[in-house]
């Protein structure tokens, strides 16, 4: 049993690590709750190297590649919190409301659209 436990927290923090490392795009499934909480960690603790967590068939995928892309629509102040309710979340940072779809990039789930008070600013 103490083997099975060790095995079991040594892939979670595996899984944690790779996606601190690569965003949401790693060679293991991510779900879109997982994706959302990683790129809301990072984005709280004033990471500005969040294009891995977008979805690179999107439009715009490479404005999301740009830190002047997240310092123009977000304040890094770790106040960002969000809800899911399937693939996509609703959340709120410094008095801004945001909507967030994600959607299947390869194995793993991607960010495709970002809706900032009511603009999209992200497809």
């Amino acid at each position: 049993m103490h083997m099975r436990l060790s095995t079991t927290l040594a892939l979670a923090l595996l899984v944690t690590a790779s996606l601190a490392i690569f965003g949401c795009k790693t060679d293991e499934t991510v779900s879109a709750p997982d994706c959302m909480q990683s790129f809301a960690n990072d984005l709280n603790s004033g990471n500005r190297d969040l294009g891995d967590y977008t979805h690179s068939d999107a439009t715009n995928h490479y404005l999301a590649l740009t830190a002047l892309f997240w310092n123009s629509n977000f304040e890094g102040d770790g106040s960002f919190t969000f809800a899911m309710d399937g693939n996509t979340a609703t959340a709120t940072e410094a008095g801004n409301n945001f909507v967030f779809t994600l959607e299947k990039d390869g194995t793993t789930y991607a960010i495709r659209t970002i809706i900032r008070n009511g603009i999209t600013i992200f497809e």
